[in-house]
Order: structure tokens, then C-alpha cells, then sequence
């Protein structure tokens, strides 16, 4: 792993490299790690959006923001670090063979990426976790251009424009394994509502969105 930071304990890295597939009890996988590291990560990316497009509307910083910390961006950072090779599963995350499981799993890797994160946090401090998080993003912090499109956003400037609300999110059901689970979400504004499915709620809950607005566009 390509990582550019050295863990003082090293049991927290292991930690973070541990899968709930490869434990009996979930309670000593990376899933705590993961809870931390994504606070950790939102409040970075948020202080250097902030920081650094100072011309940018709430709308737009929460744009980039939702961007950078979704699952397709923190697997493109997993394959960056090679992370794949060191995540302790029970079955395989090479890449050719999330390719042949239409990289459903590719979520795993980016949990990861967030477990790591907050090892880094409880290993140093918030300023050194700070500096690993703007380095493992390098470019993807500025290349996007003009805020990039997110339907979850979207959809709750037209809620509450013209509803006054904020569009309500719910989890109708999850199913498959602990290691490979698809969630299910409704979201709902009023009385019209939409459902989705995908490998993560986050993931689910864009999708519902992206169906939603389209009764109100």
C-alpha cells in the first residue's frame, strides 16, 4: 500500500485493513474506524473547501463536498494506494474480480480508505490526518471544474423551494451478505415518492433522488 504516512501503532493500521467478513464478531472489523474516519474526512474536505473556493455558494461547496467523499471517488483513491492487496477479507478484492462483480464490492475498498482515515486520526492528531487526506486527493480537489452535478442536493433546493421542506430518506430494506449488502431507499417529498436500490445507502439514496426530480423539472 502506497500510503504516505507511518503508523505509530500498528495494530490501529490492521484494524482498518480488517474486513467484517474475517471476523466472527463485527465489533473487530473496520466498521468503528470507518464511523470515525468519514467525520474525519467531511470536516477536512469541508475546511479546505471553505478555504480554497472562497467565490462559492453554500450550493456549490456542498456539491464538491458530496463529490469528493462518495464511494466512486474513494475507490479511485483505494486503486491509487493499490489498497486492494492489503484489505484482510474472505474473498478476494483484486481487481480483475471486482470487474467480473460489476465492482459491487468497490464499497468495501472505500470504507476502507475512511477506516484508515480515522486510524491515521486516533494514531496523530486532526492536522496530520488533515495533511494525509489533501494528499491522497492531490488533484480530484480541483479538477472537477464547475461544482459537479449532485442529485441529492438538487433535489432539496426544489424541495424547499417549493415545498419549504427538505425531502425525507428512508431505508425500505437491506439484503445480501454482511460483505456485499444492497440497500434499498425511498425518498419522499409530500405526497410523490421514489425508490432506488445500490451497494451503499449513500448510493441508493442518489439514485431515489435522480428519479424524484424528475417529477419536478
Amino acid at each position: 500500500m502506497k500510503l504516505n504516512y507511518v503508523f505509530n501503532d500498528k495494530s490501529l493500521l490492521k484494524n482498518a485493513l480488517t474486513h467484517s467478513s474475517s471476523v466472527k464478531a463485527k465489533i473487530g472489523s473496520n466498521e468503528r474506524l470507518e464511523f470515525l474516519g468519514d467525520r474525519v474526512l467531511s470536516l477536512a474536505i469541508s475546511d479546505y473547501l471553505y478555504k480554497h473556493f472562497k467565490n462559492e455558494t453554500e450550493g456549490s461547496l456542498a456539491k464538491r463536498h458530496a463529490f469528493l467523499a462518495n464511494a466512486n471517488t474513494l475507490y479511485e483513491i483505494a486503486n491509487k494506494i493499490e489498497l486492494s492487496h492489503d484489505i484482510t477479507a474472505s474473498f478476494s478484492l483484486d481487481k480483475e474480480d471486482l470487474i467480473k462483480q460489476n465492482i459491487k464490492d468497490k464499497n468495501i475498498m472505500a470504507d476502507a480508505v475512511e477506516a484508515i482515515i480515522g486510524a491515521i486520526y486516533l494514531d496523530s492528531d486532526f492536522k496530520t490526518a488533515y495533511d494525509v487526506i489533501i494528499d491522497l486527493y492531490g488533484d480530484l480537489l480541483h479538477n472537477q471544474g464547475k461544482p459537479p452535478q449532485d442529485f441529492k442536493t438538487k433535489l432539496q433546493e426544489v424541495s424547499q423551494s417549493k415545498f419549504a421542506k427538505i425531502p425525507e430518506y428512508s431505508v425500505v430494506k437491506i439484503t445480501g451478505p454482511d460483505h456485499s449488502p444492497e440497500f434499498t431507499v425511498m425518498v419522499k417529498v409530500n405526497s410523490r415518492q421514489a425508490i432506488a436500490t445500490g451497494a451503499s445507502k449513500k448510493e441508493a439514496e442518489q439514485k431515489a433522488a435522480e428519479i424524484l426530480i424528475k417529477d419536478f423539472i
